[in-house]
């Protein structure tokens, strides 16, 4: 299975803990054989001649197809192979040894010394899709020919695992299309003690991550891992995500300086200084084809509270001027700061007021004409607005976020709890029927699917007949369905702080649960 071999061949365990159990003469026995072993593999390598030259052609201007083809030569040296890493523009009929080649199936200039080379033609491919070719003039070469610079890169990143399973004999002649084109990643992140996500403020999860959201080693190692995954969405939760984000000019005190848990650890951290680290994070996300959403719970205004009028009490935040008026200025200024930001997604959520008709208003009045606000001011930019359904009425709707939903420039999108909590209890959930179905057609509107999973926080898991099963159901709902996000709450997945085992303890939890997370 893809990618197993890869994790496999990474992830080794050290003598201590594959035989912890055992003592004495046994336990020495097996560390004098795996001693000699490791001898005679040194000695081994020390010897080695590479066995073939391979070059790999791309493109190093293309973050995603240059990320490709570095687990390409990965792969190929773990074969013995050397790899001349060469720029795609030069690549002609004359280079004689094997190559790999990942590219764009619109260069024509690649197309045709595939061509010439005896290539089949590669033709209509659409977002993130790409064709895998084998030719054999002058001598065997793959070619990874993507509709765009995603399909490119996981057209190269598929060669790799073909290249780690069979070297390079196999052969490869197909296309490959999303059948789902939103496959995302549902993060319950807190940004600061004062800063919270949904669940238990002090928690060790909750703690522990306050830290590594702060990493950019955290970022980069996850994005790298989710894209190998095929991964292409990531959505962060938080209460109020504004104050740790922007700054605003009208409430200047409100952003939250430095980094705080609840141990007292402090991180020195400006608010400029944080906007330029998730500016990097989110550069880095398009750079392995994620698009970035942030979504909120309602109302909380972590940071802001008490200030300015600002409120987040359940009976009058909904309804007052001035927490309405900031709110819709975090919305606008939040998309001024972050050019990267694809969207944002709402939440009419456990902690309003018992008037729903208020807090439809509310929600439209601050996110939705806040995005309105920045949206007409530029028009070239494209947005997607999520509202989960939480609690949220379709006529209300319309009524409250008209003047968004008929921007051109923003998709209006809404947001389903697929399975409720626990995504394992059923391959084919009873949850989306024709009564959800229909005002979705009726009002145009399509949906995404939030999958929670709730129930496997510290286990592994992994069954790839239930998760076909899954996966198929949901590509089952038709026209309405954009695509999901997949995530806990109440458990923040950053780094392994639980685990007696240190094999795991301190690896990233998409390391930990990587068979779960590729299923």
């Amino acid at each position: 299975m893809r990618g197993i071999v890869r994790k496999c061949e990474r992830q080794s365990f050290p003598i201590e803990a594959a035989a912890a159990s055992l003592g004495g003469i046994r336990l020495a026995l097996i560390v004098v054989v795996r001693l000699c072993a490791i001898g005679i593999v040194a000695l081994a390598l020390s010897a080695k001649v590479w066995a073939e030259t391979v070059g790999v052609f791309f493109d190093p201007e293309v973050e995603q197809i240059k990320f490709a083809a570095g687990d390409l030569k990965a792969a190929l040296e773990s074969k013995h192979f050397k790899v001349e890493m060469r720029p795609l523009a030069s690549l002609n009929a004359a280079y004689a040894n094997k190559k790999v080649v990942v590219g764009l199936a619109s260069n024509t200039a690649v197309t045709a010394v595939f061509a010439a080379q005896g290539g089949s033609k590669v033709a209509g491919l659409g977002e993130q899709a790409y064709g895998l070719r084998t030719t054999e003039t002058p001598r065997k070469s793959y070619w990874a020919l993507g509709g765009d610079a995603n399909g490119a890169m996981y057209g190269g990143l598929q060669i790799a695992e073909n290249i780690q399973f069979n070297g390079f004999s196999g052969n490869y002649n197909h296309e490959e299309s999303p059948a789902i084109v939103r496959r995302g990643i549902k993060l319950n992140l807190p940004f600061d003690k004062g800063s919270l996500t949904y669940g238990r403020a002090k928690a060790s999860g909750i703690n522990n991550a306050i830290h590594h959201v702060w990493d950019m080693t955290f970022w980069t190692t996850w994005l790298d891992e989710m894209a190998r995954h095929r991964y292409n969405v990531i959505s962060i939760w938080n209460n109020h995500p504004f104050t740790s984000m922007i700054k605003l000019p009208e409430y200047p005190e409100v952003a939250i300086q430095d980094v705080t848990d609840f141990d007292g650890r402090k991180k020195v951290m400006s608010i400029d200084e944080k906007i330029e680290f998730w500016r990097r994070v989110m550069v880095y996300a398009k750079s392995r084809g994620f698009e970035f959403y942030l979504v909120n719970w309602n109302i909380w205004t972590d940071g802001a509270t008490g200030r300015h009028g600002i409120t987040d009490d359940k009976q009058t935040a909904a309804t007052s001027p001035e927490t309405i008026a900031y709110m819709r200025q975090c919305m606008t200024t939040l998309l001024e700061t972050y050019p990267d930001l694809a969207g944002f997604g709402i939440t009419q959520g456990e902690h309003m007021s018992e008037n729903d008709d208020d807090n439809s208003a509310f929600l439209g009045k601050t996110f939705g004409l806040g995005m309105a606000d920045y949206a007409r001011r530029h028009p070239e930019r494209k947005l997607t607005f999520i509202h989960r359904w939480h609690l949220a009425d379709f006529s209300t709707l319309k009524r409250n976020f008209g003047d968004l939903m008929v921007l051109p420039n923003v998709k209006f999108e809404m947001s389903f709890k697929y399975s409720l909590a626990h995504m394992y209890s059923a391959a084919l959930p009873q949850r989306m029927d024709d009564k959800q179905i229909k005002p979705l057609r009726e009002n145009k509107l399509r949906s995404w699917l939030t999958v929670r999973n709730d129930d496997f926080y510290y286990h592994n898991w992994g069954d790839p007949d239930f998760a076909r099963a899954y996966i198929n159901g949901m590509i089952a709902k038709g026209d309405w369905f954009v695509g999901f996000y997949m995530g806990s709450d109440g458990y923040c997945p950053t780094r392994t702080f639980f685990s007696k085992n240190s094999v795991t303890q301190g690896l990233l939890e998409v390391q930990r649960q990587w068979y779960m997370f590729m299923l």
